[in-house]
């Protein structure tokens, strides 16, 4: 899929860096615990940056670094500049789709850190403060030994085709962005209905919603792949409220222009996954 994307030649390879999170302990050196400390997950925290190759084969563990630090700061402190930096506010087409490219590829990295906290426990927990000066070590060996005894992680190479259907929309430019500048619909307030769904089978919400009904297929070319309709049940058990459901529909206000854009479904095909049977009826369907 990386090389798909990116148009790497064979007798070539790519590395994937991201920066994963190792829980610490709360320290009462106050300078220690402020660089430690992450205003986005409200612990305190320390973060190795790890390189992998597109079939999860390690080959740098950098760091550790501070929590203050993002990931485009901690790579700016390992290697050179990357030529185009990326720019504060809203991305333009290209350089958004060209992000999308990192984003598919990077599920390997993050499988990676899942299976480090499953095989070796303790980077699963918070590590005590006396011990942090050993753990860069501990996180050598241990991804050493993954590297020695597990198995490769294997691409994706069955949605290859997904990698042809990103890259030919790759320079499509973004025609409902320019609906929305036009009309100046960043600005207005849209109005939502809200529908609470106790049970799928209800005629009076079914109606009101006007959901379509898609196949599989469909569910997969919209997603882009089987991952997001595999995970579907776990999505519906997380936005259910004790047994109510909740869909906010747009509702358009007749005085406000309101435009659409029918794009085509591309043609994909995917192995289908073996189908579950579950014994609640409360089984998400789209």
């Amino acid at each position: 899929m990386s090389k798909a994307l990116f148009d790497i030649p064979k007798d070539k390879t790519c590395l994937i860096f991201d920066a994963t999170y190792r829980l610490v302990k709360k320290s009462k050196n106050y300078f220690g615990q402020n660089q430690l400390w992450s205003e986005q997950k409200k612990m305190p925290l320390i973060k190795p940056m790890v390189g992998c190759t597109f079939d999860g084969w390690v080959q740098f563990v950098l760091g550790p670094f501070d929590a203050t630090h993002n990931d485009a700061t901690i790579l700016k402190d390992c290697f050179q500049r990357y030529p185009s930096e990326m720019r504060l506010g809203q991305l333009n087409t290209l350089d958004a789709n060209l992000s999308r490219f990192v984003t598919k590829c990077s599920w390997i990295v993050e499988q990676v850190f899942g299976r480090l906290k499953i095989k070796f426990k303790i980077f699963a927990i918070p590590a005590h403060n006396s011990t942090l000066i050993h753990d860069y070590q501990a996180l050598l060996i241990a991804f050493a030994l993954l590297n020695l005894f597990h198995e490769l992680i294997l691409s994706d190479r069955i949605n290859e085709d997904v990698a042809v259907l990103m890259k030919s929309m790759l320079h499509i430019p973004n025609q409902l962005q320019c609906v929305v500048e036009k009309f100046n619909l960043s600005k207005v307030r849209a109005a939502f209905l809200q529908i609470e769904y106790v049970t799928f089978d209800n005629v009076e919400n079914n109606q009101q919603l006007c959901f379509p009904h898609l196949t599989l297929d469909d569910l997969y070319s919209i997603s882009l792949g089987p991952y997001q309709v595999q995970n579907a049940i776990s999505y519906y058990a997380e936005q259910q409220n004790e047994g109510i459901f909740l869909v906010s529909k747009f509702q358009p206000d007749p005085k406000h222009k309101t435009a659409a854009i029918r794009y085509p479904l591309p043609v994909m095909s995917y192995p289908r996954p073996a189908v579950t049977s579950y014994p609640s009826p409360r089984v998400l369907c789209w």
